[in-house]
């Protein structure tokens, strides 16, 4: 094994009902987002699974989008 390969953790794949549980996501909002292209999906055997970093990917933008964080700044305006 070469120093390139020993880095390389194997990819982290998740079920739809992971992506629901992680994201507190409905399964058809879930399904709406991969139409979307917003959330890159594959299919293997009739089942959908998604990359482990795409999904936090997706969930740091959903959280930074949220009206939480855009109440948050305008009390605190300075940020």
């Amino acid at each position: 094994m070469d120093a390139r390969t020993e880095d390389k953790q194997p990819e982290q794949w998740l079920d739809t009902a992971d992506v629901c549980a992680g994201l507190q996501l409905d399964r058809r909002t879930v399904y709406s987002l991969r139409e979307q292209g917003k959330l890159p999906f594959s299919q293997f055997q009739h089942r959908v699974y998604y990359k482990a970093k795409d999904v936090k990917a997706l969930a740091d933008g959903l959280a930074a989008k949220s009206p939480k964080s855009e109440e948050t700044e305008m009390i605190n305006p300075s940020k």
